[in-house]
């Protein structure tokens, strides 16, 4: 299981799955590099380091609590920002039904 180095790219890279689900690799490669048009925003991925922790401790830094409620709260405020209100913690199908709205 690979991190992101930081708390807003792991959220921004939870919200891109969430936004791409059920599309296959292709349209979701695709639609992450043209950006995806929620009314007047873009929603574009911006690449970031990604890390994959082999040590016990490495792999806990990235399970604390702390880090973790921060990823929540950067991601459900990214989806705010596309007119989303829900969480990004709910089922990919329910996240693209939502959006589709």
């Amino acid at each position: 299981q690979g991190y992101f180095e930081d708390a807003y790219a792991e959220a921004r890279f939870r919200v891109a799955q969430s936004i791409t689900a059920g599309l296959n690799i292709q349209a979701a490669s695709q639609t992450l590099e043209d950006g995806m048009k929620f009314g007047t925003e873009t929603y574009k991925w911006t690449p970031a380091r990604m890390i994959i922790p082999i040590s016990e401790p490495a792999k806990a830094w990235f399970k604390r609590p702390d880090y973790q409620k921060e990823v929540e709260r950067i991601a459900s405020k990214e989806l705010a920002r596309f007119g989303q209100s829900r969480s990004y913690k709910l089922k990919n199908s329910q996240v693209m039904h939502a959006m589709k709205k």
